[in-house]
């Protein structure tokens, strides 16, 4: 056994984390939280583009490729990223983007609106420069439920 200095009756012990570090919850309050970055990777698994969830309004799939519609310096900019629908839509799980339809993944926290016009659905986003986005009605379910989910937070 490690001989140890004694202890004065007045001192707290602190917790420590798996590196050993002290973890002091006040520090951990004061800290400002950090916005959650996306990285996007193309089919060769090389990074290509790293930006904010809060920069990202939608993925739209074309062919072997998606365009990337993203706000940078208060401007819309769209990056064209040669990858599969599937592998990104895998990667942004537990970052609020959900699928609405075969070609569009649109980031939840930017729906202001959700319609219905002639039989099909779609969304609008908060932002006026963007075109409605269709939504399917094998993800219309999953769309709903993301947006009660995120209400009830």
């Amino acid at each position: 056994m490690w001989p140890t200095a004694p202890r004065a009756k007045n001192s707290k012990r602190r917790s420590t984390n798996a590196t050993g570090s002290a973890a002091s919850s006040e520090r951990a309050e004061l800290r400002p939280q950090l916005p959650q970055m996306i990285n996007l990777y193309d089919n060769n698994g090389t990074l290509r583009l790293t930006i904010t969830v809060d920069s990202l309004y939608y993925l739209e799939s074309q062919d072997n490729y998606v365009k990337v519609h993203y706000k940078h310096n208060d401007k819309f900019s769209v990056y064209m990223l040669r990858s599969r629908t599937s592998s990104i839509e895998e990667s942004l799980a537990g970052t609020g983007m959900i699928r609405c339809h075969r070609s569009y993944i649109i980031n939840v926290r930017k729906i202001a609106f959700i319609g219905e016009e002639h039989k099909s659905y779609y969304v609008t986003l908060n932002d006026e420069q963007i075109k409605r986005i269709p939504v399917s009605k094998r993800y219309y379910d999953n769309v709903t439920g993301a947006i009660a989910a995120l209400n009830n937070i």
